[in-house]
């Protein structure tokens, strides 16, 4: 939750392109580099998701075998299994994604343009 101008706002994507729209760092009337910048922040989610589902997976694994029901799902096996799909498939096609955007503005030192964006941050 954020307070702006004597008001809350909430939903921290909203609330980083409101704030970018307030500071000219998101565009008001550009669609296509709006575009950019908001696929290139899905992009970082998806890549945190996946990551972070593989700790709920490890997370889920400790209380069953604290509470010792290592036979009930899931096992270290789906853990490493999880763990290993995150590493040899999600994370280097979600990279090699990225590494493809920031190619497509070579020359420039931003993600997006020739100026600082949300994105950036």
């Amino acid at each position: 939750m954020v307070e702006f101008g004597g008001e809350n706002y909430s939903q921290s994507r909203s609330i980083l392109r409101f704030l970018g729209k307030k500071f000219n760092y998101y565009p008001r009337d550009d669609s296509k580099i709006g575009w950019k910048i908001d696929s290139l922040l899905d992009l970082n989610y998806d890549i945190d998701d996946k990551y972070w589902e593989c700790h709920s997976v490890w997370g889920r694994h400790e209380k069953n075998k604290n509470q010792g029901r290592e036979d009930h799902w899931p096992t270290k096996k789906d853990l490493d299994d999880r763990l290993n799909k995150y590493f040899e498939e999600e994370g280097p096609l979600y990279l090699t994604g990225l590494q493809n955007r920031i190619r497509e503005n070579q020359g420039s030192e931003f993600l997006v343009g020739d100026d600082w964006t949300i994105a950036d941050f």
